[in-house]
């Protein structure tokens, strides 16, 4: 089955809109230290998560299928464990990611405080 990202990825890439390309070798740009390694026939291996394993095997099965990289199981690679998923950039020249995070997120009490400081004028004892 295409997904929808490779059918986008296919028109943006004829060569009347793109024809100069670069390749570029992959290259981990975010997360932890030594989390991926690259893989063979266009997989990435992620360092091993049973609750990520067990989300990914939920997902394949699920209606948001198309919007996750396929997971093709669990592989050991130099004495470790690592999930094996489609990567996703590797039919791209040159690509560009952002990371979104949703979610909330706390704030200390020295945040909160200069956020009112610089946005209603509040004063510290100090001033």
């Amino acid at each position: 089955m295409k997904k929808a990202w490779q059918t986008i990825k296919t028109i943006v890439n004829l060569p009347v809109i793109s024809p100069f390309k670069k390749r570029y070798s992959w290259v981990q740009l975010a997360g932890h230290t030594g989390s991926f390694k690259a893989a063979d026939g266009g997989t990435i291996l992620k360092r091993y998560s049973e609750n990520e394993e067990k989300c990914f095997e939920l997902l394949m099965n699920d209606r948001l299928y198309s919007c996750v990289p396929v997971f093709h199981g669990v592989v050991e690679r130099d004495g470790e464990s690592y999930i094996q998923l489609d990567d996703l950039l590797t039919n791209f020249e040159g690509p560009c990611v952002m990371d979104c995070k949703m979610g909330i997120r706390l704030l200390h009490q020295v945040q909160i405080l200069l956020y009112h400081m610089f946005n209603f004028g509040v004063k510290t004892k100090g001033d």
